[in-house]
């Protein structure tokens, strides 16, 4: 638990105002990693890719120009199924980094040709506070570290002339922004992936498994200073953490590599296993190889099994309790959607709005497998939730 869920999570500021689900806001309008849109009626990155003069077997990411061009098509067909309307005055998105959201922002309104603005929140126990920060060619970022100054965000809006309603898309961010916010309830997102490691190491090693080993290595590289070497992907964290389980390497030997050039891509470890996969144990070759061949074809989610079981372990989290009255608690343990952009999300698309759902979450990550659908197990849009926010 972060220092700001201790201090503030149990106090009164915080209440239980219902369940509900992503689908209730956004419907099906979300696209996950793969840029290929839960409502089927529009198109996705497959179909836009030759179009839009894209390399086959990559998927752009937020901070890439490519990326806003894809979403600007989405957007477009999004508009005219929902209105007949296709052309936008001005975007605004809600999410919680100023890389990666800011510059999803830039990215997207450069290809719909419309100026936008974004609240980005991180919250802190510090003095509450938001920043408008300039970014050029009309988009502006408010950078904020509480949730509820999202009215703030708003107002300021309306004051500099910025109406959201018929003509706005508002694109809202799903992980640790919709769903576990930033700062306030962002640990069970992380105890869940954490969680799924260890389910997809026990289902491959048995009981053997050293718990301690594995989710030391984990945490270990799971830190900014080693981005530059897993590109922040959890699939690779995942592999990284069995790879050190399973005695091929040490955090230490891993560490050293990285830190000291002779691993400079996550290629390099693939080629390094491969090289000696005579070390790993049977029950992670087949995992070895299946990760290698993937990562050769372009795939960003080459660790299928432990995305399946991210899945599972976060949508487990979401079930709503009975007992909401240790806030502190709930908090630290039930992944839970965030009242204040529920709320207001709710609100602009009856003002006429667009309203579109974005994530990096893999779709391996955001849908059950055939044998959990049959348990009862959702997708994740549509799994329910409590809704939580500040009083």
């Amino acid at each position: 638990m972060t220092e700001f869920e201790r201090n503030r999570a149990g106090s009164a500021s915080f209440e239980v105002v219902g369940t509900g689900s992503l689908h209730d806001a956004l419907g099906d309008a979300i696209a996950y990693r793969s840029l290929e849109p839960i409502d089927r009626r529009l198109p996705g990155l497959t179909s836009l890719r030759q179009s839009l003069g894209l390399k086959a077997n990559r998927v752009p990411r937020k901070v890439e120009p490519a990326y806003g061009r894809v979403v600007a098509e989405i957007l477009r067909a999004a508009g005219t199924l929902a209105t007949g309307f296709d052309d936008f005055e001005k975007v605004v998105l809600i999410g919680d980094t100023e890389h990666n959201d800011g510059g999803a922002l830039v990215n997207i309104c450069a290809a719909l040709r419309c100026p936008g603005n974004a609240f980005i929140c991180d919250e802190s126990a510090a003095a509450p506070g938001i920043i408008p920060t300039d970014r050029g060619d009309g988009h502006t970022l408010y950078l904020s570290n509480r949730w509820r100054l999202i009215d703030g965000f708003e107002s300021d809006l309306a004051r500099r002339g910025v109406i959201i309603g018929r003509g706005t898309v508002v694109l809202v961010d799903i992980d640790k922004t919709a769903l576990g916010a930033r700062g306030r309830n962002q640990r069970p997102i992380d105890v869940a992936r954490a969680a799924a490691v260890l389910r997809t190491a026990r289902a491959l090693r048995g009981d053997e498994v050293n718990r301690d080993l594995l989710l030391a290595a984990y945490n270990h590289f799971n830190r900014p200073r080693f981005h530059g070497f897993t590109t922040d992907n959890q699939d690779y964290l995942a592999y990284l953490a069995l790879l050190v389980e399973a005695g091929w390497s040490s955090i230490e030997k891993l560490h050293e590599g990285i830190v000291r050039g002779r691993l400079v891509s996550f290629g390099d470890l693939l080629n390094s296993v491969s090289a000696s996969a005579d070390r790993l144990p049977i029950s992670l070759r087949r995992a070895h190889f299946d990760v290698e061949m993937a990562v050769e074809i372009g795939d960003p989610t080459p660790f299928k099994d432990f995305r399946r079981a991210e899945y599972r372990e976060t949508v487990n989290r979401m079930t709503p309790v009975d007992d909401v009255d240790d806030t502190a608690r709930l908090l630290a343990t039930r992944l839970t959607l965030t009242a204040e952009v529920w709320r207001r999300a709710k609100r602009w698309r009856d003002c006429g709005a667009l309203l579109f759902g974005l994530s990096d979450k893999p779709d391996e990550a955001s849908f059950p497998s055939p044998e959990l659908e049959a348990e009862g197990y959702r997708p994740l849009h549509r799994s329910r939730a409590l809704i939580v926010g500040e009083a």
